[in-house]
């Protein structure tokens, strides 16, 4: 039986652009990976708290409104165990972010993922073969080469442009 988001992953969903909604749905549906939605659209206040808090880095956060659509253009998200019990352990989030991957290019969807900054479309041609645990290792042996930390955020999708 299919996954389907509960009415708060919904709701959390509001205001974010359509065609990273439907590749979210898309990817539950085939998933067996349970996963439900954090975070859509925020405030401008909402991104300021979380900065200040060092919870984000950035005020540029595509979470806010996109000055070309108005809509968010990222979906926080986080996956369940088998037992339903809520999850951060990689692993898991590679394996759901495989069929994430997936629906996005069914749907068209440039997308950029949280564990693979250094990547701007994981669905192109040249990385939409790569496995994310691999794009993932990229990510990481490339920032530890340019003396950089590692800012591993695997809840976090965006549409890329």
């Amino acid at each position: 039986m299919p996954y389907k988001f509960g009415k708060k992953s919904l709701a959390n969903m509001a205001g974010v652009h359509p065609t990273l909604v439907q590749t979210f749905h898309d990817a539950l549906a085939m998933s067996d990976v349970d996963m439900g939605i954090s975070c859509g659209l925020r405030t401008k206040e909402e991104q300021i708290e979380l900065v200040q808090s060092g919870a984000s880095q950035t005020m540029a956060s595509k979470h806010l409104p996109q000055a070309s659509d108005g809509y968010s253009h990222a979906i926080d998200f986080f996956c369940y165990t088998d037992s339903g019990r809520l999850s951060w352990e990689l692993p898991l989030y590679f394996k759901a972010m495989e069929h994430i991957r997936k629906a996005a290019l069914r749907n068209k969807l440039k997308l950029r993922w949280g564990c693979a900054w250094h990547v701007a479309d994981m669905t192109d041609s040249l990385h939409g073969n790569i496995a994310c645990e691999a794009l993932y290792g990229q990510y990481c042996d490339l920032r530890r080469s340019q003396g950089r930390s590692i800012f591993t955020d695997a809840p976090h999708v965006e549409k890329g442009s």
